[in-house]
């Protein structure tokens, strides 16, 4: 999480962390987490540096601005 977090703050962004919860993969065990971020630079380039981090295996993303 770290290396996401690292990222996150090269681009601009800062990062809080909602919920987490652990997971069972095909590769073992693993981390489910639920960020915000927060930040003016473009939160397309963020999902595509977050998918380049070893260990990342999904990025999925919300914006709040199409949410009821």
């Amino acid at each position: 999480m770290r290396n996401i977090l690292v990222r996150a703050s090269a681009l601009g962004f800062t990062a809080s962390v909602n919920s987490s919860s652990a997971i069972e993969t095909e590769d073992g065990k693993g981390m489910r987490v639920v960020m915000h971020f927060e930040g003016l630079s473009s939160f397309k380039e963020l999902e595509s540096e977050l998918r380049k981090i070893e260990g990342v295996f999904a990025v999925d993303t919300v914006n709040l601005n199409h949410l009821e």
